[in-house]
């Protein structure tokens, strides 16, 4: 075998390997992407769940709020047959 065919069998064999070092690199990298779409999606749902348990906690303090002062100020929950309805 000459010194240049085993020179042109090394290239060609380091430029297979290079092709498949960034085919594989360009896999991972898109894998990657991937996780990384997942875990914003993941992250939205938590934050809007987050968001939601807010809302009922600022909800119940207000109405806690509302039955202390009406107990501050005497207040007593009405009968049914005192509520009237205007239409």
């Amino acid at each position: 075998m000459s010194k240049n065919f085993v020179t042109a069998i090394a290239l060609i064999f380091l430029a297979v390997l290079s092709l498949g070092f960034v085919i594989f690199e360009k896999n991972q990298l898109k894998m990657v992407e991937i996780k990384v779409n997942n875990l914003e999606a993941e992250y939205q749902k938590i934050k809007n769940e987050t968001n939601s348990i807010r809302s009922e906690i600022n909800s119940i303090l207000a109405l806690e709020k509302l039955v202390k002062k009406a107990k501050e100020k005497n207040f007593l929950k009405p009968s049914q047959d005192k509520i009237t309805v205007i239409k």
